[in-house]
Protein backbone atom coordinates (compact mmCIF):
# COMPACT_ATOMS: atom_id res chain seq x y z
CA UNK A 1 0.00 0.00 0.00
CA UNK A 2 2.71 2.50 1.00
CA UNK A 3 4.75 1.72 -2.11
CA UNK A 4 1.75 2.29 -4.39
CA UNK A 5 0.84 5.54 -2.62
CA UNK A 6 4.44 6.76 -2.85
CA UNK A 7 4.31 6.22 -6.61
CA UNK A 8 1.09 8.23 -6.73
CA UNK A 9 2.39 11.15 -4.70
CA UNK A 10 5.78 11.22 -6.41
CA UNK A 11 4.16 11.64 -9.80
CA UNK A 12 5.34 8.25 -11.14
CA UNK A 13 1.67 7.31 -11.50
CA UNK A 14 0.03 10.28 -13.16
CA UNK A 15 -3.34 11.91 -12.32
CA UNK A 16 -5.86 11.31 -15.10
CA UNK A 17 -4.03 8.27 -16.51
CA UNK A 18 -5.71 4.84 -16.44
CA UNK A 19 -3.94 1.79 -15.00
CA UNK A 20 -4.85 -1.85 -14.45
CA UNK A 21 -4.02 -3.66 -11.24
CA UNK A 22 -1.90 -6.11 -13.27
CA UNK A 23 0.10 -3.31 -14.89
CA UNK A 24 0.70 -1.63 -11.54
CA UNK A 25 1.79 -4.94 -10.01
CA UNK A 26 4.21 -5.49 -12.87
CA UNK A 27 5.64 -2.00 -12.50
CA UNK A 28 6.08 -2.46 -8.75
CA UNK A 29 7.51 -5.96 -9.14
CA UNK A 30 5.00 -7.58 -6.78
CA UNK A 31 2.03 -9.95 -7.15
CA UNK A 32 -1.37 -8.72 -8.29
CA UNK A 33 -3.26 -9.68 -5.11
CA UNK A 34 -1.77 -7.07 -2.72
CA UNK A 35 -1.94 -4.40 -5.42
CA UNK A 36 -5.62 -5.14 -6.08
CA UNK A 37 -6.36 -4.82 -2.36
CA UNK A 38 -4.44 -1.53 -2.19
CA UNK A 39 -6.22 -0.20 -5.29
CA UNK A 40 -9.66 -1.02 -3.87
CA UNK A 41 -8.71 0.73 -0.62
CA UNK A 42 -7.63 3.81 -2.58
CA UNK A 43 -10.92 3.74 -4.52
CA UNK A 44 -12.77 3.79 -1.18
CA UNK A 45 -10.63 6.75 -0.08
CA UNK A 46 -11.47 8.64 -3.27
CA UNK A 47 -7.87 8.67 -4.50
CA UNK A 48 -8.63 6.38 -7.46
CA UNK A 49 -11.81 5.89 -9.46
CA UNK A 50 -13.00 2.87 -11.42
CA UNK A 51 -13.07 3.17 -15.22
CA UNK A 52 -15.37 0.38 -16.44
CA UNK A 53 -13.61 -2.34 -18.45
CA UNK A 54 -10.36 -0.37 -18.46
CA UNK A 55 -8.94 -0.12 -14.95
CA UNK A 56 -8.43 2.67 -12.46
CA UNK A 57 -7.78 6.38 -12.86
CA UNK A 58 -6.03 8.69 -10.43
CA UNK A 59 -8.51 11.37 -9.37
CA UNK A 60 -7.30 14.86 -10.26
CA UNK A 61 -7.77 17.35 -7.44
CA UNK A 62 -8.76 20.93 -8.16
CA UNK A 63 -7.26 23.95 -6.38
CA UNK A 64 -10.41 24.03 -4.25
CA UNK A 65 -9.87 20.38 -3.28
CA UNK A 66 -6.26 21.09 -2.32
CA UNK A 67 -7.26 24.17 -0.33
CA UNK A 68 -9.83 22.10 1.58
CA UNK A 69 -7.26 19.39 2.34
CA UNK A 70 -4.77 22.04 3.50
CA UNK A 71 -7.37 23.63 5.78
CA UNK A 72 -8.31 20.25 7.28
CA UNK A 73 -4.67 19.37 7.85
CA UNK A 74 -4.11 22.66 9.65
CA UNK A 75 -7.15 22.05 11.85
CA UNK A 76 -5.96 18.55 12.77
CA UNK A 77 -2.17 18.56 12.72
CA UNK A 78 -1.28 21.91 14.26
CA UNK A 79 -3.21 21.34 17.53
CA UNK A 80 -2.04 17.71 17.57
CA UNK A 81 1.61 18.76 17.38
CA UNK A 82 0.94 21.21 20.20
CA UNK A 83 -0.41 18.37 22.34
CA UNK A 84 2.64 16.23 21.59
CA UNK A 85 4.95 19.13 22.48
CA UNK A 86 3.21 19.49 25.85
CA UNK A 87 4.21 15.94 26.72
CA UNK A 88 7.64 16.08 25.09
CA UNK A 89 9.63 13.13 23.72
CA UNK A 90 11.17 10.19 25.54
CA UNK A 91 14.78 9.27 24.82
CA UNK A 92 13.60 6.43 22.61
CA UNK A 93 11.10 8.59 20.71
CA UNK A 94 13.71 11.27 20.09
CA UNK A 95 16.16 8.63 18.85
CA UNK A 96 13.54 7.24 16.45
CA UNK A 97 12.77 10.68 15.05
CA UNK A 98 16.48 11.47 14.66
CA UNK A 99 17.10 8.17 12.87
CA UNK A 100 14.25 8.84 10.44
CA UNK A 101 15.53 12.35 9.72
CA UNK A 102 19.01 10.94 9.08
CA UNK A 103 17.56 8.30 6.77
CA UNK A 104 15.62 10.94 4.84
CA UNK A 105 18.84 12.91 4.49
CA UNK A 106 20.53 9.87 2.94
CA UNK A 107 17.56 9.34 0.61
CA UNK A 108 17.78 12.98 -0.53
CA UNK A 109 21.43 12.45 -1.48
CA UNK A 110 20.43 9.39 -3.52
CA UNK A 111 17.48 11.21 -5.12
CA UNK A 112 15.12 8.43 -4.00
CA UNK A 113 11.81 10.31 -3.84
CA UNK A 114 9.64 7.21 -3.36
CA UNK A 115 11.49 5.98 -0.27
CA UNK A 116 11.75 9.53 1.05
CA UNK A 117 7.96 9.87 0.93
CA UNK A 118 7.41 6.54 2.66
CA UNK A 119 9.83 7.51 5.45
CA UNK A 120 8.37 11.03 5.60
CA UNK A 121 4.89 9.63 6.14
CA UNK A 122 6.12 7.22 8.82
CA UNK A 123 7.92 10.10 10.55
CA UNK A 124 4.87 12.36 10.68
CA UNK A 125 2.35 9.67 11.59
CA UNK A 126 4.75 8.39 14.24
CA UNK A 127 4.74 11.82 15.89
CA UNK A 128 0.95 12.17 15.56
CA UNK A 129 0.53 8.70 17.11
CA UNK A 130 2.04 10.08 20.32
CA UNK A 131 -1.34 11.76 20.90
CA UNK A 132 -2.73 8.28 21.50
CA UNK A 133 -5.58 8.93 19.04
CA UNK A 134 -5.62 6.20 16.38
CA UNK A 135 -8.51 7.79 14.46
CA UNK A 136 -6.55 11.03 14.21
CA UNK A 137 -3.54 9.13 12.83
CA UNK A 138 -5.72 7.47 10.19
CA UNK A 139 -7.37 10.75 9.18
CA UNK A 140 -4.06 12.59 8.90
CA UNK A 141 -2.55 9.76 6.88
CA UNK A 142 -5.37 9.92 4.34
CA UNK A 143 -5.13 13.70 4.06
CA UNK A 144 -1.35 13.56 3.60
CA UNK A 145 -1.80 11.16 0.67
CA UNK A 146 -4.52 13.28 -0.94
CA UNK A 147 -2.55 16.51 -0.73
CA UNK A 148 0.44 15.22 -2.68
CA UNK A 149 -1.00 13.57 -5.76
CA UNK A 150 0.82 15.97 -8.01
CA UNK A 151 4.21 15.67 -9.80
CA UNK A 152 6.74 15.44 -7.01
CA UNK A 153 9.29 13.85 -9.32
CA UNK A 154 10.79 17.31 -9.83
CA UNK A 155 11.79 17.36 -6.17
CA UNK A 156 14.63 14.95 -6.88
CA UNK A 157 16.19 17.64 -9.05
CA UNK A 158 15.72 20.52 -6.61
CA UNK A 159 16.58 21.47 -3.03
CA UNK A 160 12.99 21.01 -1.84
CA UNK A 161 13.59 17.68 -0.13
CA UNK A 162 16.53 19.16 1.78
CA UNK A 163 14.33 22.06 2.85
CA UNK A 164 11.59 19.68 3.98
CA UNK A 165 14.03 17.63 6.02
CA UNK A 166 15.42 20.76 7.67
CA UNK A 167 11.84 21.56 8.70
CA UNK A 168 11.60 18.08 10.20
CA UNK A 169 14.65 18.74 12.35
CA UNK A 170 13.25 22.06 13.56
CA UNK A 171 9.92 20.46 14.39
CA UNK A 172 11.51 17.69 16.46
CA UNK A 173 13.70 20.18 18.29
CA UNK A 174 10.66 22.25 19.26
CA UNK A 175 8.74 19.18 20.45
CA UNK A 176 11.70 17.85 22.43
CA UNK A 177 12.08 21.27 24.09
CA UNK A 178 8.34 21.21 24.91
CA UNK A 179 8.01 24.54 23.11
CA UNK A 180 4.35 24.34 22.12
CA UNK A 181 4.18 27.62 20.21
CA UNK A 182 7.33 26.91 18.19
CA UNK A 183 6.17 23.37 17.39
CA UNK A 184 2.84 24.63 16.08
CA UNK A 185 4.48 27.38 14.01
CA UNK A 186 6.91 24.85 12.53
CA UNK A 187 4.03 22.54 11.64
CA UNK A 188 2.07 25.39 10.04
CA UNK A 189 5.09 26.33 7.90
CA UNK A 190 5.60 22.71 6.88
CA UNK A 191 1.95 22.37 5.84
CA UNK A 192 2.13 25.58 3.82
CA UNK A 193 5.21 24.17 2.12
CA UNK A 194 3.22 21.03 1.28
CA UNK A 195 0.30 23.03 -0.13
CA UNK A 196 2.59 25.17 -2.25
CA UNK A 197 5.71 23.44 -3.46
CA UNK A 198 4.57 19.85 -3.01
CA UNK A 199 1.31 20.45 -4.84
CA UNK A 200 3.33 21.51 -7.89
CA UNK A 201 2.73 25.19 -7.21
CA UNK A 202 4.94 27.90 -5.83
CA UNK A 203 4.49 29.45 -2.41
CA UNK A 204 1.75 32.06 -2.41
Amino acid sequence: MDLLVSRLVSGTIHPGAIYSAAALAGDLGISTGPVREAVLSLVQDGVLEVVKNRGYRVVTLSDTDLDEVYEMRCLLEVPAIGNVARRGLSVGELARCSDEIARMGDLVKRGDVNEFLITDKAFHLGIISLTGNSRLVKAVGKLRDESRLYGLDHLARTHELNAANAEHAGLVQAIASMDVESAQVNMQVHLRHTRGIWAARGEE
